[in-house]
């Protein structure tokens, strides 16, 4: 059975969204990739076009909706293109990785070979 997934895409700005590396399309083609590689079923994508911070931020909604969604639908996998389109400041992504790791989800990182499924 394939672990349910969804992934966090997001750009700073609209001229940001039209830079390839970054572009909404180009995350979510990579994380398509990803999800297809590791046998992932791929339910949702959650796009943002803010500043990291204001996604991250705990008192947001942003981040409530996420963590709802999540646990409303059993969602075993996190995955993001890199670590810096999660959130601006470190500390919010550990922040938001140990929330899922509470949860028991799994958050993937595929640009940066983040994953705290291994060790």
């Amino acid at each position: 059975m394939k672990k349910k997934a969804v992934a966090i895409i997001r750009v700073s700005s609209k001229e940001q969204a039209q830079d390839e590396r970054h572009s909404i399309p180009h995350q979510r083609q990579h994380i398509a990739e990803e999800c297809e590689k590791r046998n992932f079923e791929l339910v949702k994508n959650f796009e943002f076009v803010m500043s990291g911070a204001k996604v991250m931020k705990s008192s947001g909604n942003e981040q409530k909706e996420i963590l709802n969604y999540i646990e409303n639908n059993n969602i075993e996998v996190v995955i993001v293109h890199e670590l810096d389109r999660l959130a601006r400041s470190m500390i919010d992504t550990l922040l938001f990785v140990d929330e899922l790791h509470n949860r028991k989800v799994t958050f993937i990182s595929v640009h940066d070979g983040f994953d705290i499924s291994t060790s």
